[in-house]
């Protein structure tokens, strides 16, 4: 029965939900009350899978614990059952006063992690870093960067930790509990 109204909802929907041409933003309610806002120049959207596939000056805002995380791009596909979002292209990722910039971006909400890759740039304060990937947990508010790792300019022998709230970088990852 379920699946029956499903279908017949988006037949009726499917020509505003997936075929809009122009500017088109959208705003949904997390189970918690919270807004999550989908903004794009054009998208699709799959009902059966509560996919949203966007593309042009992408604008996604996810709300976490503590903090919006906010991810800008060129093209991406957001999951609204899954908690998840995958872009690329001149991605812009954002936490509070983080700032990621980079290729390719995959956020798994579950995790309270983002994975980005690509000509990474991360932005904090002071702090300068480029890599070719980084991950970035928003529970335990470590970034980590590797591959070709600079640390404002200077050259890593190995991977880089960062704690984002304490502001210094850790010799290796705490324990997990």
């Amino acid at each position: 029965m379920k699946k029956i109204f499903l279908i017949i909802l988006s037949l009726l929907l499917i020509p505003t939900l997936c075929f809009a041409a122009e500017e088109t933003s959208s705003t949904h309610k997390t189970s918690k009350g919270k807004e999550v806002i989908i903004q794009s120049d054009t998208r699709t959207f799959d009902i059966m899978k509560g996919i949203y596939n966007l593309k042009g000056n992408v604008h996604v805002q996810i709300p976490t614990k503590e903090k919006m995380l906010t991810i800008k791009g060129d093209q991406t596909a957001v999951s609204l059952f899954k908690k998840e979002v995958h872009g690329a292209g001149n991605i812009t990722l954002i936490y509070d006063d983080l700032n990621f910039n980079c290729d390719k971006v995959d956020v798994y909400h579950k995790e309270r992690t983002a994975y980005v890759n690509g000509n990474i740039k991360f932005k904090h304060d002071k702090t300068k870093i480029t890599s070719d990937k980084a991950s970035f947990n928003w529970k335990t508010k470590l970034a980590i960067f590797e591959g070709n790792v600079l640390v404002n300019g200077k050259a890593q022998d190995k991977m880089a930790i960062y704690h984002v709230i304490q502001k210094k970088f850790l010799d290796q990852l705490p324990p997990t509990k």
